[in-house]
């Protein structure tokens, strides 16, 4: 009876894992879109990512960083980091292989490196 009951726990123990994955997973590519104040905001990122609009404002979370579309303004980790056009409707947002870029209607805003640290080092070096 006890075996029986160990052998039982062990299979459903198995299926548990079968169905919820035993390995913790980085995730895959995350595309977000949202409207925030007249523009389409789309974004690409490689792993987890949450894009939040909220009144004129989009925040998109990914790794360790913020990055807001506020107006014209482009904030990263809440310091400003580049304007958009006045007339800009299409705002996307690349994160991959290491680097963050931002365009407005096909032309480049804002771009970097990700690495630790590399937000600070670039914030220092334009101010």
């Amino acid at each position: 009876m006890r075996r029986d009951l160990a052998l039982l726990a062990f299979a459903l123990a198995c299926v548990a894992c079968f169905v919820a994955g035993c390995e913790r997973r980085k995730g895959g590519p995350s595309r977000l879109t949202a409207s925030v104040g007249g523009r389409e905001i789309k974004a690409f990122v490689e792993g987890w990512a949450f894009l939040q609009p909220e009144d004129d404002v989009a925040i998109l979370s990914f790794h360790s960083h913020k990055l807001a579309i506020d107006g014209r303004r482009v904030l990263l980790d809440g310091a400003e980091v580049g304007r958009l056009p006045d007339d800009a409707t299409e705002i996307e947002i690349l994160v991959g292989a290491g680097e963050l870029s931002v365009s407005a209607d096909g032309t480049a805003v804002f771009a970097m490196e990700l690495r630790p640290g590399a937000a600070m080092q670039w914030l220092c070096r334009r101010g």
